[in-house]
């Protein structure tokens, strides 16, 4: 698949942002929270993961790409 429009190329070059953001930063700074109801930057960051792990890639791509496209819902955790 090439990739044409500015959001997925920005979608693309997300995990080389990502390390140059947290490259050398303090262990401690990663899992501060502002207040207890808030995500700290680790708790982000797997959350990140875990969605890129349930296809979103294929999900957006599909909405971006076909006319009317399935869209399933994904399975209840």
């Amino acid at each position: 698949m090439t990739i044409t429009t500015p959001q997925f190329r920005t979608l693309a070059h997300t995990p080389t942002i990502l390390r140059g953001w947290l490259d050398g930063m303090d262990p401690d700074a990663m899992i501060w929270k502002s207040t207890a109801d808030r995500w700290s930057i680790r708790e982000v960051l797997a959350h990140v993961v875990d969605v890129e792990r349930r296809n979103i890639f294929k999900r957006v791509n599909d909405i971006a790409t076909i006319n009317d496209p399935e869209i399933l819902r994904a399975p209840p955790e």
